[in-house]
């Protein structure tokens, strides 16, 4: 009996020490596996938590990040820049017209006038043309007045062909274009005229076809526009999109057109008129052959 308690005791002795020790070894392991996920879970905590002197999160800067597109001249911008042409090669509208002569400009006296630049040669120069620009810039403002009249399209003039008609000048895009005009100036002579020269306010607004006054004569885009009055006018200037006439993108964000003084012609000049050339040159009395020096 006593033999039989024994054993019993030394079973059941064995029995809880392996009972104990599975238990402690179950709990250690899976004490380690927990801390083992704690430690992995706050390394990729840190790892995503921006750091005070760094990037912020790169998800949300690329999503606010504006999306860069390459250049290219077919996508419309919001705001271009245009660079404005020199009329006349920078050569002096007032001695030109008025003197026959071919003197270069110079930047410190110049203006803009419909979306061009003019340069004079003096102070004096730069006062005349600003009293009366109608009188010194060319006609269509230098494109070929015969190109333009007869087929719609703008084609910048040389100044290799060029002539006086009327007090005004007319360049072209070729010799065979100057000698057209000689032949014929009544033909092309006033095709920068808009609208026939009536009032496109008194069109639009009241349906009546009044002819334009040449005392509210506006240049836009090299065409002129004339009013049945002042008050036509300054709807006109106030709204020209309303009567359909949308400036160039060269001319409308540099230079609004204004209202031009009346010219008071007290001389007679030559119907035509060559414009000079070099002394040198064998046409000097009949076209314009500029050699531009280097």
């Amino acid at each position: 009996m006593a033999l039989g308690s024994f054993n019993l005791w030394l079973v059941l002795k064995k029995s809880m020490w392996q009972f104990w020790r599975v238990f402690l070894l179950s709990t250690f392991c899976a004490t380690s596996l927990l801390d083992a996920v704690v430690a992995f879970a706050q390394s990729g905590t840190r790892e995503s938590k921006p750091q005070a002197d760094g990037p912020k999160n790169t998800a949300v800067t690329m999503l606010a990040a504006p999306i860069q597109q390459p250049a290219s001249p077919f996508r419309p911008l919001e705001k271009r820049e245009y660079k404005l042409p020199v009329a006349l090669n920078g050569f002096c509208a007032v001695t030109l017209r008025d003197g026959r002569q071919w003197l270069e400009g110079q930047k410190n006296h110049q203006l803009v006038f419909d979306g061009q630049i003019y340069w004079f040669s003096s102070d004096r120069q730069w006062a005349i043309f600003v009293a009366s620009p109608q009188r010194y810039v060319p006609a269509l403002r230098g494109d070929c007045v015969v190109t333009y009249r007869e087929t719609g399209k703008r084609i910048p003039g040389k100044i290799d062909y060029g002539l006086v008609h009327k007090q005004r000048m007319f360049f072209f895009s070729s010799k065979a274009h100057q000698k057209l005009f000689q032949s014929s100036p009544q033909r092309y002579e006033h095709v920068d005229l808009a609208c026939e020269g009536q009032c496109i306010v008194s069109e639009v607004e009241s349906g009546l076809k009044l002819p334009g006054m040449p005392e509210t004569l506006v240049i836009v885009d090299g065409l002129q526009y004339l009013f049945a009055g002042a008050q036509q006018q300054a709807l006109f200037l106030a709204d020209m999109n309303r009567y359909g006439v949308n400036p160039s993108p060269i001319t409308a964000p540099i230079q609004q057109p204004r209202a031009l003084p009346v010219e008071k012609s007290t001389t007679q000049e030559a119907a035509e008129t060559p414009l000079p050339v070099q002394e040198d040159s064998p046409e000097a009395s009949t076209t314009v052959t500029l050699a531009m020096q280097g």
